[in-house]
């Protein structure tokens, strides 16, 4: 894997760090969106519909952001390794 790459997926995922630290600052200091009437299974119940949505939201994200790396890091290297898949180029005829 170059390092070119390396420093990429680096750079993304410090970027996804800092987002998903972001939305989770903002998530805990936003008054809670789910109803709280009821009785406590429909309150538990509730609130975790409104986890999930929230996590829906961020993977959907988290899924676009490693979907860009894989496009960016096929276009730079295309001999690199990302998870298990290998990408070969193709060498071209050398003239003798």
């Amino acid at each position: 894997m170059s390092i070119k790459l390396m420093m990429t997926i680096i750079d993304h995922e410090q970027q996804v760090l800092q987002e998903m630290t972001e939305a989770l600052a903002m998530h805990l200091s936003k008054p809670r969106m789910f109803d709280c009437c009821g009785d406590p299974s429909q309150q538990i119940e509730s609130m975790m519909q409104h986890v999930l949505r929230g996590s829906a939201d961020t993977l959907s994200k988290l899924q676009a952001i490693e979907n860009d790396i894989r496009m960016k890091s096929r276009k730079d290297d295309s001999g690199s390794i990302i998870e298990g898949e290998v990408v070969f180029e193709n060498p071209s005829p050398e003239n003798h």
